[in-house]
């Protein structure tokens, strides 16, 4: 089991990684600062600029923890507000439910499923936080930081953007 927790946060934390690096600093053909601040801003967010900076250190941050397997519910509780506004965004673009890719929220829901897995779980033993009681099984502190994480990322939606994003 501890080494498919391993897998599984070097997998989403990788990814997170690498994109929000394309976010914040433009590698591998990403949008950078300036670029992700003007999708916010076309997507209708109030604030885009701050929301940006936070977004894409959101990512960085949330992915460099998880494959450290450091403050690992709260890293995961990031990653997935990250990935419900995101979800909210790909989904606004189109109109009705679309999940596949390219236009669909495939990406989204796999990432945001896969963080609610890890602050369900925890990181496992192989991780920086391997030692810590919760690392290893569940318990009702999981729960709450899983609850802070979609509330979090539902708030940000609806303080900052306010549409509705399945019509």
């Amino acid at each position: 089991m501890d080494a498919g927790l391993l897998i599984l946060r070097l997998a989403v934390g990788g990814t997170l990684l690498a994109d929000g690096l394309q976010k914040l600093v433009g590698w591998w053909d990403g949008p950078g600062l300036a670029g992700y601040r003007d999708e916010l801003a076309d997507a209708g967010f109030d604030h885009a600029g701050a929301l940006a900076v936070a977004g894409a250190l959101g990512e960085v941050a949330g992915g460099a923890l998880l494959i450290l397997g450091l403050f690992t519910p709260v890293a995961a509780a990031g990653v997935l507000a990250v990935m419900i506004n995101a979800w909210c965004i790909q989904q606004s673009t189109v109109p009705g439910l679309a999940y596949f890719e390219p236009e669909g929220i495939e990406y989204e829901t796999l990432i945001g499923a896969a963080a609610a897995a890890i602050i369900l779980i925890g990181p496992g033993r192989i991780a920086l936080d391997g030692r810590r009681r919760w690392a290893t099984r569940p318990h009702a502190g999981s729960v709450a930081i899983l609850i802070v994480g979609i509330a979090a990322g539902v708030g940000v939606w609806f303080a900052l953007n306010g549409a509705n994003p399945v019509i």
